[in-house]
């Protein structure tokens, strides 16, 4: 990842932005791929019922913009704003297929971030599956667990695993408080760990 991100710096256009800026809104055309060098954005829509659906948060060492600059529909699905300050390196189409030419572990690096990514949109298709919200819950910790090196799941706050599982805060805590009581989980400072 360091390779694709000193890339990224030498050949992007590193934009800075505050806290609440608008990084694309929904529908909006990608004519590049973003590198978020330091940050956060949260990408979300809103739904027929005007509520907020959060799609993605994005951190730092990710990118955006890879899964649509080369599609035939390369339009936005949702509304990207920071919430913190944030850097980003973006890098133009043409631009990234001049350094695939040059540079096959480049291409092999951004393949294989396009590829998991593929994965990953399969696996969450499989976790909204789960209607139970505990169901969803524990398919999402056995899943981050399973990929850990050492079993456990570490966050920063509840409030990003909400986002992901696209439940209100007071739902995800309330139903994580009852896991952890029926013994399915433990949670301990940023720590979950997952009962076997």
């Amino acid at each position: 990842m360091k390779e694709l991100k000193d890339t990224f710096i030498k050949h992007g256009k590193i934009v800075n932005y505050k806290k609440n800026d608008v990084v694309f809104n929904e529908h909006d055309y990608c004519e590049t791929v973003g590198y978020v060098i330091k940050g956060k954005i949260k990408i979300s829509t809103i739904t027929g019922e005007e509520n907020e659906y959060v799609i993605n948060l994005l951190k730092e060492d990710e990118i955006f913009g890879d899964l649509l600059v080369f599609s035939s529909n390369p339009n936005y699905y949702g509304i990207a704003v920071t919430t913190e300050y944030t850097q980003v390196a973006y890098i133009s189409k043409n631009k990234l297929l001049t350094l695939f030419k040059e540079d096959i572990s480049m291409l092999s690096s951004f393949l294989k971030i396009i590829t998991d990514k593929g994965v990953y949109l399969k696996q969450l298709n499989k976790m909204y599956a789960h209607k139970n919200i505990e169901e969803r819950i524990m398919y999402y910790l056995n899943h981050v667990a399973n990929k850990s090196s050492d079993g456990l799941i570490y966050f920063k706050s509840l409030t990003d695993i909400a986002h992901i599982l696209s439940l209100p805060r007071p739902s995800l805590s309330r139903s994580m408080h009852n896991l952890e009581r029926a013994g399915y989980i433990k949670i301990l400072n940023h720590t979950i760990e997952v009962k076997k």
